[in-house]
């Protein structure tokens, strides 16, 4: 899951006064501030004792970092994941390098936060990667959007590369209109399912979209969800064989969490709106070792001043809600991304305005049943996001986003490896926020949604390969 940037774009598209920003969308003059500042060139450990674990708590301190990685432009992650080789490898786009425009950003990391390689992969124009998977065979899957290639204003990206970050194969999916891709895992046939939304079919709105490819990249099946407006912003592949797709479902004005559930075949098995007054969205995904899954995302339908908060909830294999949590202040918040830890319990990363007038990446750990552990705030002179959040197999935790306080330009992207309580011990950009949480009434339904299997074409695009040669530096010396 996915981001200012890309919300902006989802925003301006839609060309609605107030849409949906992870959640709730600004004002669309605040956006366009928003988008001048970013200048896209186009457009102390706390009080609280918490119980882990000894033998997931193994890594030296020493060996954790926050490293900003940047150019002469903007760089941005949106993703990270594990390696084989006990690294990492991150997605994003960069604007200092490249073909033209922003580019599809891949950056290899190893356990240290160094860079191993990293390449820029566009056209022209602009070409980013929201989600990143390592293949079976030791390779990458990136998957984003393009708008240097295919027709009308976007297509989706996918692009399989091998161990070092070489072309396998390309694609462009789309139709005439945009379409974009925000997340991809590889499933148990060895194919991939990919989630994104498209505004191709229905005039002045948007459906989510699902795919299925096979190794090569072909589609096997697709389908369009709609209800009235529609985005799908992550997808997980369940223990059974099916999958789940969340996103949101709105008429522009207000929205609901969307939550589906697809057979093998990508025949509907049970869908649900979860929502309450205003405006609620889901961003992350994740299965739990009990086959239930947590749903990470914001809501602004419980603060005084329609602020967003972070809103999480469980949902059992039948898509009955067990539990659910607004978490926040009295300025914004939102979850962007979810992951269940060793033990069971369940990561939150996303960002926080509670020590305005700056956005703050946030993360907080909640046991089996959503009750906070511990929760922490970095805190830059300037913004951060936290985009993604992984735990790593030492008990730790990596989260990677951008932030506007370190580096060589104004936005470089960062990558920040914490201890199991969330802190770097020494470094003091981090503090425990004061988030009050609450269990809010929300209402479920099992919406009236059109399916259908659209015609979109698919081509190999010309993809120009570029070295990033970025800049790395100690964001906590």
């Amino acid at each position: 899951m996915a981001l200012a940037k890309l919300l902006i774009k989802y925003c301006l598209i839609v060309g609605v006064t107030t849409v949906s920003l992870i959640g709730v969308c600004w004002e669309q003059e605040y956006m366009k501030q928003r988008i001048e500042r970013i200048d896209w060139q186009n457009t102390h450990m706390g009080a609280h004792a918490v119980w882990m674990p000894i033998s997931l708590r193994t890594e030296p301190e020493g060996s954790l970092f926050a490293q900003y990685f940047g150019g002469s432009g903007a760089e941005f992650f949106y993703s990270i994941v594990k390696t084989s080789d006990s690294g990492y490898v991150a997605v994003g786009d960069t604007s200092s390098f490249g073909a033209g425009g922003f580019d599809a950003l891949l950056v290899k990391l190893d356990a240290s936060g160094a860079i191993v390689w990293e390449k820029a992969y566009g056209g022209a124009f602009n070409d980013s990667a929201y989600s990143v998977i390592q293949t079976t065979d030791s390779g990458y899957l990136i998957a984003g959007d393009t708008s240097s290639f295919g027709a009308g204003c976007s297509d989706m990206l996918i692009v399989k590369v091998d161990a070092s970050g070489n072309i396998d194969w390309k694609r462009t999916i789309g139709g005439d209109k945009c379409e974009y891709a925000h997340s991809a895992k590889q499933v148990s046939d060895g194919g991939y399912i990919i989630a994104g939304g498209t505004s191709s079919i229905n005039a002045n709105s948007y459906d989510a979209l699902v795919l299925k490819l096979n190794s090569y990249g072909n589609i096997l099946w697709r389908r369009t969800f709609d209800i009235e407006n529609e985005m799908a912003w992550d997808i997980i592949q369940t223990l059974d064989g099916s999958y789940v797709v969340i996103g949101e479902s709105g008429n522009g004005l207000y929205q609901d969490v969307l939550a589906i559930r697809l057979n093998s075949s990508g025949n509907v098995l049970w869908k649900r709106k979860i929502g309450s007054n205003y405006n609620e969205g889901a961003y992350s995904i994740v299965q739990t070792s009990d086959e239930g899954c947590i749903i990470a995302g914001c809501s602004n339908s419980f603060s005084s001043e329609n602020y967003n908060d972070v809103l999480v909830m469980k949902l059992n294999t039948s898509g009955n809600l067990l539990w659910r949590r607004n978490i926040g202040t009295d300025k914004d918040e939102c979850g962007l991304s979810a992951a269940q830890t060793p033990n069971g319990n369940s990561i939150i990363s996303g960002y926080t305005n509670s020590l305005a007038p700056f956005d703050n990446t946030f993360m907080l750990e909640m046991n089996t049943n959503g009750n906070i552990m511990w929760k922490r705030t970095l805190n830059g002179t300037y913004a951060e996001w936290a985009s993604s959040v992984i735990p790593t197999a030492d008990g730790n935790f990596i989260i990677a986003g951008w932030s506007e306080s370190f580096g060589t330009a104004y936005v470089d992207a960062l990558v920040v490896k914490v201890n199991a309580y969330g802190i770097i011990p020494g470094c003091n950009l981090f503090s425990t926020p004061s988030f009050t949480v609450s269990a809010p009434v929300l209402s479920i339904s099992a919406p009236v949604m059109i399916v259908k299997a659209p015609a979109l074409s698919i081509s190999a695009p010309s993809l120009i390969i570029t070295t990033a040669n970025l800049t790395s530096g100690n964001a906590c010396p």
